[in-house]
């Protein structure tokens, strides 16, 4: 049987072969790592791997964060026999599922986006070797309506919604900034406990959904300029933002990765921005930052080292982005 904290959601997940994930509370230790502090978990051992849930619950929103660690691929189900409108973010790994109304869904590692359908029916596909992870917010109406004064877009997605018509809020997946990253990460992660928790959950989720609408935005009032991507574009200027990352030490120019990736410039600037809502300079300038936090949190590599690993070389304009970023200098986030 499923733990009654899982009953209460009323959501199922079955494997390809028809049997349930059993989920049990708390979770062991050999999982320790995978826990978000001081948040209610379930876990689930099956033939394909391990599944960890974490659940909270606000004023008008209840936010999940699922992990899943896959030795086999496998196939899963999620049924939840009531109207889901919720917000999505992949925030490990690409996700490839089916939501019943809707399209087939590929949303990149950190893409989102809002979806609505009458009920939950999801069938979605994890490859072996590898850890898939999400952040699913689902909303009241009345909490997400109340912002469609500062969004008007927001209407013609509500007109969906009340027509109970299985809908998705843009059919471009918006990526997740630094920002709106380190926003979830304090969602996940803030050190706090008791009332001031749900306090400062509540005001971030807040702050996540309007950065998220906010670029979502933009996206609407700019539809006059996209151009035309087809499939073969939209791979190279993926290739193009994997080529950034991995020259982050020794950065290449636009004209240099054009030519890398077989596109010329003006379409690799314009594509670039539409696919990933960031112009190439201020993507690669997200990933430096987020690189260095990363290897400032779990590694004792020196700061002047980290700075060069990420493309400065000059320690005081590494220590004044850091600072711009995350509101405090790379020292300080080590000694937390």
């Amino acid at each position: 049987m499923l733990t009654k904290t899982w009953l209460k959601m009323d959501v199922l997940i079955t494997s390809k072969d028809g049997s349930v994930l059993e989920f049990q509370q708390g979770v062991p230790t050999s999982l320790q790592n995978y826990v978000l502090p001081g948040v209610p978990s379930m876990h689930a051992v099956a033939p394909f791997g391990k599944a960890i849930l974490h659940e909270m619950k606000g004023g008008g929103f209840t936010i999940l964060y699922s992990l899943f660690i896959c030795d086999k691929a496998v196939e899963l189900k999620a049924c939840k026999r009531a109207p889901m409108l919720n917000f999505e973010l992949a925030t490990k790994n690409d996700v490839h599922y089916s939501r019943k109304g809707l399209q087939e869904i590929l949303m990149l590692e950190k893409q989102y986006n809002f979806f609505y359908t009458p009920c939950m029916e999801c069938t979605w596909t994890l490859e072996e070797k590898q850890e898939y992870s999400s952040l699913s917010i689902q909303f009241e109406e009345a909490y997400l309506e109340r912002l469609a004064h500062y969004f008007p877009f927001l209407e013609t997605f509500f007109e969906q919604v009340k027509s109970g018509i299985p809908t998705i809020m843009t059919d471009l997946y918006n990526y997740a900034n630094i920002q709106m990253m380190g926003v979830t990460h304090d969602i996940l992660y803030g050190d706090f406990s008791g009332p001031v928790k749900n306090l400062y959950v509540e005001a971030k989720v807040t702050e996540l959904l309007i950065q998220a609408l906010d670029k979502i935005g933009h996206f609407h009032s700019n539809m006059a300029n996209r151009i035309l991507l087809r499939p073969y574009d939209i791979e190279r200027i993926r290739e193009a933002a994997e080529l950034l990352i991995q020259n982050m030490d020794n950065p290449l120019t636009i004209i240099e990765l054009a030519h890398r990736v077989g596109l010329n410039d003006y379409k690799l600037k314009k594509g670039f921005k539409q696919v990933y809502g960031s112009t190439i300079f201020n993507y690669f300038m997200s990933a430096r930052m987020e690189r260095a936090k990363s290897l400032l949190e779990d590694t004792s590599i020196p700061i002047m080292d980290i700075a060069f690993m990420t493309g400065y070389r000059n320690i005081s304009n590494f220590i004044t982005a850091f600072r711009k970023n995350f509101g405090g200098s790379p020292g300080s986030l080590r000694r937390r």
